[in-house]
């Protein structure tokens, strides 16, 4: 009996030890725009180190499950990162949805591994016929973290932490605890 009491304690220190740690890097404005969520997606967004891929821009009136459509009038874009301009071209494609704007970056040899840079879209306009001329907007990287431990995983009240800052912020102060929340699965 003693035996099992010693296995079952090693085992749930051992398993207890054991972590589990995930990460997802993303771009978003600094400056939030009231009518539109932007944002900057990552080719590989668990690797901290890989190129921008693409920038979406939706009508944040779509998250009450109505689509609303917009119009990028410009026929270009310009990114700035280190003071070099940058000139990507967009045409929407037939396959695109009217819902959302994407923009391929990669796909125009353009490559964004920095912590922030600057991109200029122009003008928007909404499916109410409302154009939208959007400042030069400062994009961040922005890392999203999960840890716990395998145990957290089995319970299915398991708590995870999370921390979901500015890379910048992660980099200068690591991981403090008041930026920690506890999440139920």
């Amino acid at each position: 009996m003693a035996k099992k009491i010693i296995v079952i304690i090693f085992s749930v220190l051992i398993f207890n030890a054991c972590s589990v740690y995930s990460s997802y890097y993303s771009y978003y404005p600094v400056e939030e725009i009231k009518t539109l969520a932007i944002k900057g997606t990552i080719k590989n967004g668990d690797s901290k180190n890989s190129p921008l891929s693409s920038i979406s821009v939706e009508d944040k009136r779509n998250l009450n499950g109505k689509k609303h459509k917009l119009i990028l009038l410009n026929n270009s874009i310009k990114l700035v990162k280190d003071g070099k301009e940058y000139i990507i071209p967009y045409s929407k494609s037939q396959n695109d949805d009217d819902e959302y704007l994407y923009i391929d970056i990669l796909k125009n040899g353009v490559n964004i591994t920095d912590d922030e840079f600057v991109v200029y879209l122009g003008k928007i306009e909404l499916d109410t016929g409302e154009i939208i001329k959007l400042p030069p907007l400062r994009l961040k990287k922005y890392v999203y973290i999960t840890k716990g431990s395998i145990l957290n995983t089995i319970n299915p009240n398991g708590k995870f932490n999370q921390y979901y800052n500015t890379v910048e912020e992660y980099k200068k102060n690591g991981w403090k605890e008041e930026w920690i929340n506890f999440i139920y699965l």
